[in-house]
């Protein structure tokens, strides 16, 4: 697999494991591969600690690469040997790292920007990384919330401002990311639809409500976990922008996986479980009050609540 990587990302995915293997710990491995259902195996390092052993590894790849090279093609080409190169979990999170901390070369900024990839190249790039079999939610979310949130809000302000400068008060025409998540939203790949519903996470007001509420109600009757669990993260934080509209949302589409339902309505306890169906509402509050005596019996014992054996990985597999 690494004779298709460049020799930069070969060299900084073999920097990267002398950096994080004195820090592996098989005890904190078999814990962070049960988390993720052993899909995926484990260094065994936090991420505190993964952070600080490879963040100057990371600040130095622009003097590493040379200011010729160090652009969105040689970034990404580090990225991609993190991503796919290493089986344990730790180099996929850390090439979510180089990104992050590399900001500025797929999303520069200045007045005018400096030259930076197209959306189409950025989007593809993050496209093939949710159709690899490395994904899964614990980096689909990073790229999801942020490296094409990032990029989406970009192009709104962009094809905004050209609508306007060609014709004052115009709502202008969809941007090019904003159709790429349309059609994103018919994909069969669960991590594709998946980001097409957390792409807005962190638009707060500039949210391109059109676009949302084609997203939401396209995926309302949605059953996939992952896919479900994402509409009401988006609709939960989207309702601390306008509650109104959230609301009126659920309201209006019963269709609603519960799973939807109780994500977006989770910090509001006069709309839950009351407003649900029947059968949904009594379950919910049987298992409330089952965990609630569970918890006041460990405290009355003095002993620190612990998760049952074989469903807290099964149970939480989102941290929203």
């Amino acid at each position: 697999m690494a004779a298709a990587f460049t020799p930069l990302g070969i060299a900084v995915l073999a920097d990267v494991r002398t950096a994080l293997t004195p820090h592996a710990s098989p005890r904190v491995a078999a814990g962070q591969s049960a988390y993720l259902l052993h899909k995926f195996p484990a260094l065994g390092v936090y991420t505190p600690a993964r952070r600080a052993a490879t963040r100057p590894i990371l600040r130095a790849l622009p003097a590493r690469a040379g200011a010729a090279t160090w652009g969105w093609p040689t970034l990404a080409a580090i990225a991609d040997a993190l991503w796919a190169g290493a089986p344990e979990r730790e180099f996929p999170h850390t090439a979510c790292d180089v990104l992050s901390m590399h900001r500025r070369v797929w999303l520069p900024r200045g007045d005018p920007p400096a030259p930076s990839p197209s959306t189409a190249e950025v989007l593809a790039w993050v496209h093939a990384k949710l159709v690899s079999p490395v994904a899964h939610w614990d980096v689909v979310d990073f790229l999801a919330t942020t490296v094409v949130g990032d990029v989406l809000r970009r192009d709104e302000r962009s094809t905004a401002a050209v609508a306007t400068a060609a014709e004052p008060g115009s709502c202008g025409t969809e941007s090019p990311a904003a159709r790429c998540m349309r059609d994103w939203l018919t994909s069969e790949v669960v991590w594709v639809r998946r980001t097409a519903v957390l792409a807005q996470l962190k638009s707060h007001s500039d949210t391109n409500v059109p676009l949302l509420q084609h997203t939401l109600a396209s995926c309302a009757a949605e059953r996939e976990f992952f896919v479900a669990k994402a509409v009401g993260w988006a609709l939960r934080e989207y309702r601390r922008t306008d509650r109104g509209w959230v609301d009126a949302f659920v309201a209006a589409h019963p269709m609603l996986s519960p799973l939807a339902r109780r994500e977006a309505l989770k910090h509001d306890p006069e709309l839950q479980p009351a407003t649900w169906p029947g059968p949904v509402a009594a379950a919910t509050k049987d298992a409330t009050a089952v965990s609630r005596k569970r918890r006041r019996r460990t405290a009355s014992e003095g002993r620190r609540p612990q998760p049952r054996r074989g469903r807290s990985a099964s149970r939480r597999p989102d941290v929203a």
